[in-house]
């Protein structure tokens, strides 16, 4: 965000300057959101709330966010609209004192001077889990999520706007490989909601992509756009029945890491740049101390202390960073730089048939499908894409 400054990690957010300074950030986050197309802004968080500034406000409040929703649509109940509904939950931080069980007058940015108003009492949540006979603790957070979902969805009812509204209910990864390109970072389920329901059904196992999301939209409020205008497709022929599926393959991109998946096969391609090799014990040092100070500071466990530690996939850290933590250990052939699975036998990715003499075919028609997405896509990556020369 242009002009955002970084508050500091211990400074006060009710002393002037530093006020000042959270409303001068909040206007320009709402300032860039606005320039890229959006009409109405509010009730944002920059970053993860540890990623914020002061540590006196790095706590969820999804009240507060929710209370924004509530607003947004008693304001436009009278003329078609598009809400983004952006939640800071399930994500970290999980503690109670850091999200539910919050102050619910902190917000990203400041401190509020009465609560934020249309969710159920905080203090019901463990309550209303264990009447449900729910385990807990750990689940609070995800009742927290319901109990918006469930305010926006009675909100909508209460207008009459239930009946022309579609709702999409999605994440931004998966629960199991998060910063990685595995099925546990890239499969996600999701919920598109209407009222009915929709001709093709209640559920589906089409080859869908994040990337497919916003030409379907506008399918389904008859916007007319060009196909040249998204990288997706859309998904709404399969929605309506008339079709199983829009697509055959999918595209994976993180990081280091590049892959594809067809029919039972998934590759994925791992390859660092050149400079990697020629980095020092002092460079991956460094880049370790600052990682480590940082985890320090939010009270996270250290992965590693040794600078000689592998990357991940995600990174060039040592070790890997926070993100990648639960992913570098799950998977036998996490540093193998092919990687071939049999999604149908192996749906958790553990043995890699890249290097099998009998699957060598497959992954000649698996690398040229990821070729086909590189070459339409910029940028290089390695012998798979190589750079164009000046």
């Amino acid at each position: 965000v242009p002009g955002w400054t970084k508050v500091d990690w211990d400074a006060d957010p009710t002393a002037p300057k530093v006020k000042s300074q959270l409303d001068r950030n909040a206007e320009r986050t709402r300032t860039a959101l606005n320039t890229v197309g959006f009409d109405f802004v509010d009730r944002i968080y920059h970053n993860n709330p540890d990623g914020n500034g002061s540590r006196h406000l790095a706590v969820h409040n999804l009240d507060w966010i929710t209370e924004g929703a509530l607003n947004f649509i008693d304001h436009n109940r009278d003329t078609p609209f598009f809400l983004y509904f952006g939640s800071t939950i399930p994500h970290g931080p999980t503690a109670r004192e850091r999200s539910w069980h919050a102050d619910p007058r902190i917000t990203a940015d400041g401190i509020l001077e009465s609560p934020p108003q249309g969710l159920p009492d905080r203090d019901s949540l463990p309550h209303r889990l264990k009447a449900a006979r729910i385990g807990t603790p750990g689940r609070e957070n995800l009742l927290w999520l319901d109990d918006a979902v469930g305010a926006v969805m009675a909100r909508l009812e209460k207008h009459g706007l239930d009946k022309n509204t579609m709702v999409f209910f999605f994440n931004d990864h998966g629960q199991a490989a998060k910063g990685t390109v595995y099925q546990g970072g890239v499969s996600n389920p999701s919920i598109i909601w209407r009222k009915g329901g929709f001709p093709g059904g209640s559920t589906s196992d089409a080859l869908i992509s994040n990337v497919d999301f916003a030409p379907t939209i506008l399918d389904l409020a008859g916007v007319t756009h060009a196909k040249t205008d998204f990288d997706g497709q859309s998904f709404y022929p399969v929605l309506e029945g008339r079709t199983r599926s829009i697509r055959t393959s999918l595209y994976f991109e993180m990081g280091y890491a590049r892959g594809v998946r067809k029919g039972p096969w998934k590759y994925l391609a791992l390859r660092y740049p050149k400079s990697v090799d020629g980095l020092s014990i002092e460079t991956r040092r460094k880049a370790l101390e600052r990682v480590n100070r940082n985890l320090r500071r939010r009270g996270r466990p250290i992965i590693t202390e040794d600078p000689t530690a592998p990357f991940s996939h995600l990174s060039l850290i040592p070790g890997g960073g926070d993100a990648e933590r639960s992913s570098t250990g799950q998977y036998p052939a996490y540093y193998d730089v092919d990687q071939l699975y049999n999604l149908k036998e192996d749906p958790t990715e553990q043995t890699n048939l890249a290097y099998k003499p009998e699957y060598a075919s497959v992954l000649e028609d698996m690398k040229h499908t990821l070729q086909r997405y590189l070459d339409a896509l910029p940028g290089a990556f390695a012998e798979l894409k190589p750079a164009k020369k000046s």
